[in-house]
């Protein structure tokens, strides 16, 4: 039986089962790449109350954001200091090459799309300061390892050798299997 704990449509416990849209990855550009905002999911309202800073502490010296389900909005993957559970995330895959993500070094809060949102979207689901978050590709590689590069619209300019250091150690310290390629 489906098990669909953040009302999304998607079974939870099997991420694999995601539909997803099409990827534009060096065709057109993202509304990302010109800093528009424009939610990409029919029903989503980024204008109504975003998840709670309040109560957990990170690496980063910010309040990390909290959540229910495996993201804080629907087809999002999310991993920070109070998350329970990298199970979703463990398990998913994208199934047309790669999908946004970001990573908000204020709160060590990682973000990954499932091919339905684009980096500014993902920041402002976390209401990531945009001077500071980080973003880039996800995909897996052959052995199933995460891969993540810094291929971002704008967000790219915000990576330093500092956030760099941090982002990897934040996968570490959850166990990912993980390789991050710098630069575009």
């Amino acid at each position: 039986m489906p098990h669909d704990q953040d009302g999304d449509g998607v079974d939870d416990d099997d991420p694999g089962e995601m539909k997803f849209a099409p990827l534009h990855i060096g065709g057109a550009p993202s509304y990302d790449e010109f800093e528009r905002f424009r939610p990409i999911q029919p029903g989503v309202d980024f204008s109504g109350p975003m998840p709670s800073r309040q109560g957990i502490g990170s690496v980063g010296g910010g309040t990390a954001p909290t959540w229910k389900g495996s993201g804080p909005i629907p087809g999002t993957f999310g991993v920070n200091a109070g998350t329970s559970s990298t199970k979703a995330l463990e398990n998913f895959s994208p199934k047309r090459g790669s999908v946004e993500y970001i990573f908000d070094p204020n709160t060590s809060t990682l973000i990954v799309g499932n091919g339905r949102w684009t980096h500014s979207p993902l920041a402002a689901s976390i209401k990531a300061d945009t001077g500071s978050v980080v973003g880039g590709m996800f995909s897996r590689g052959s052995n199933g390892a995460m891969l993540t590069n810094e291929a971002s619209g704008h967000f790219w300019r915000n990576w330093t050798p500092e956030v760099r250091q941090q982002f990897n150690q934040m996968m570490r310290s959850r166990g990912f299997d993980h390789l991050h390629h710098e630069g575009m």
